[in-house]
């Protein structure tokens, strides 16, 4: 094909696949990880709220949230349930006050369900995983169960999410173990 029409319609299948793939690379839309930064802003920024019309910092181990009840457990059967985790502890709390509830309820649609079967609701991150609640780490106290976490002189709420691999690692027990890079903190996003 000779002349400028040619040359226009030998280039229409080149221009296609470049639309094609920028089409393609457009509509799989922010990655995971930025979408899972996206979702531990919204719960810190929820929380913050929270303690701000409320004057309470809500703390990981508050137990009040473990007596049976259907606050945000859309799934349970009335007093069959208890809150067992630190998310779960969060979303109660955040689901109780108008404002945190409605920055709470700005996250992607599945960013927030039952993944655990016990009809009360956490958040995940992007890769369907609970996100973790705490307000402060210490290695040092009796608490271990958050010792897989970076000390964090507290009280200064933050949610992690354990990254793409869904492994949070253990820095403290195994110095050498790098699988806590990829871990996500609120406090940490990278702006």
């Amino acid at each position: 094909m000779n002349g400028p029409h040619g040359i226009l319609l030998s280039l229409v299948p080149t221009l296609t696949l470049v639309a094609m793939i920028g089409c393609s690379v457009e509509s799989e839309g922010p990655s995971s990880v930025e979408m899972t930064k996206v979702t531990l802003k919204i719960v810190k920024a929820a929380a913050t709220e929270y303690e701000v019309q409320t004057g309470i910092m809500i703390d990981q181990n508050d137990r009040r949230w473990e007596v049976p009840q259907k606050r945000n457990a859309p799934s349970a059967t009335p007093g069959s349930a208890i809150v067992d985790d630190s998310i779960e502890r969060l979303v109660c709390a955040l689901l109780e006050v108008e404002q945190s509830k409605k920055i709470l309820q700005s996250l992607a649609r599945d960013a927030l369900r039952d993944t655990d079967g016990d009809g009360f609701l956490e958040v995940v991150d992007d890769w369907g995983n609970k996100l973790v609640y705490d307000t402060h780490v210490s290695h040092s106290d009796a608490d271990k169960s958050d010792d897989y976490l970076p000390e964090r002189n507290g009280p200064d709420p933050f949610v992690v999410s354990a990254g793409y691999d869904q492994d949070f690692g253990n820095a403290k027990t195994n110095p050498k173990d790098r699988i806590e890079d990829d871990n996500l903190y609120s406090f940490n996003l990278g702006e």
